[in-house]
């Protein structure tokens, strides 16, 4: 299984559930289910080993403090085989996991239909008025469309917003933040649509 780490402790979690469809369940923090899909691309479950194995080769054994505050990748450990991490930051020195990473998420078009679910899970908290969580779903939706190997190559000031968000959001104006991210987050994801056609 491969697992997707956001640094608030959300994350995802995609298994190979047939030869050509991997299931994907996104976790709050707290461990609680946000959604679940399925995406469907051929090879997709050779895909996803061929990114675990690259992991185990590649990464460092997962330790309770590796990474915290990055965003990371982690292949989950099996029967005799611990769990690796490998840390976004370092997806340029690995192009051979950057390129398998890539093939996986566009095979199944996986990275826009997990934005989009993260993007439904935030507004349906913001709706409820649970901005906390609205407000780390939008972060890990925008994370999601920035993940290196999805190659979006664009000069902007997203970085800056995102910190702008969270400052707003901190500083007692939550809604703002909420509508804040949730803005960059769409955008992210039609920047990235737009490039998958």
């Amino acid at each position: 299984m491969l697992r997707i780490v956001y640094p608030s402790g959300f994350r995802e979690e995609i298994a190979a559930s047939a030869p050509d469809t991997m299931s994907v369940h996104a976790y709050g923090h707290d461990g609680h289910e946000i959604f679940s899909l399925n995406a469907h691309g051929k090879g997709a479950a050779r895909q996803l080993k061929s990114v675990l194995d690259q992991i185990r080769s590649h990464g460092a054994t997962v330790k309770s403090e590796a990474g915290a505050g990055d965003t990371r990748i982690e292949a989950m450990p099996q029967p005799g085989v611990p769990a690796a991490v490998v840390a976004t930051a370092d997806l340029g020195n690995l192009p051979a996991l950057r390129e398998s990473l890539l093939q996986l998420d566009q095979g199944g078009h996986l990275a826009p239909a997990t934005m989009r679910h993260w993007l439904e899970a935030a507004e349906s908290r913001q709706a409820l008025h649970q901005l906390e969580t609205a407000f780390q779903c939008g972060v890990a939706a925008l994370e999601r469309g920035r993940l290196p190997h999805l190659r979006l190559r664009i000069k902007d000031d997203t970085s800056d917003k995102q910190m702008a968000a969270r400052i707003t959001f901190d500083n007692g104006k939550q809604a703002d933040g909420v509508a804040m991210i949730l803005r960059l987050a769409r955008n992210y994801l039609k920047l990235l649509e737009d490039a998958w056609k």
